[in-house]
């Protein structure tokens, strides 16, 4: 059986937190939970008071909150390949129900990560700064995020090239 969570109120419990660590954890065991309410400092005489008075016994008393290494529950990490798309990205974090992803590149060495805000923040934004990322984006890129088929694909413009060649 899994160890149980401890509801807890302030450093130094007064009665407002310790009655809502008792209701709480009264709410979360009704809903299958392995709940326990707790305290982590000493009653104060008001919050002894009260409770002796509705009959409810007092929570447990910890020595601290901290949590070992070993309670921590640790979710699998979702990784994408730095040439995938945001939208492959963002459906693997659909997928995953994650909030995080972290990028590889070509050797599997970690790259980057990419949250669920970050992509947020490029569909929300001006679709002026969308365009310019689009020129840069592989034609092969959008093709697999529209789920199409290229027919025709057409050398670079002829000014184009006109213009790299002045540079050089």
């Amino acid at each position: 059986m899994k160890q149980p969570v401890y509801v807890i109120g302030h450093k130094r419990p007064d009665t407002d937190s310790v009655c809502g660590a008792i209701t709480l954890a009264a709410l979360k065991q009704k809903l299958g939970e392995n709940v326990v309410p707790a305290r982590l400092g000493h009653l104060n005489p008001e919050t002894k008071y009260i409770l002796d008075k509705v009959g409810v016994p007092a929570p447990i008393r910890l020595s601290t909150a901290k949590n070992s290494l070993e309670e921590i529950e640790i979710d699998q990490a979702t990784l994408i390949n730095q040439n995938d798309t945001l939208r492959y990205g963002w459906d693997l974090m659909l997928e995953n129900n994650a909030k995080t992803i972290y990028v590889l590149d070509d050797e599997a060495r970690y790259a980057g990560m990419v949250t669920l805000a970050d992509i947020s923040k490029i569909q929300m934004q001006d679709l002026n700064i969308t365009r310019e990322l689009l020129k840069d984006t592989p034609d092969e890129n959008i093709q697999d995020v529209v789920h199409g088929e290229i027919l025709l694909k057409e050398p670079a413009p002829k000014a184009a090239m006109f213009a790299s060649r002045i540079r050089r």
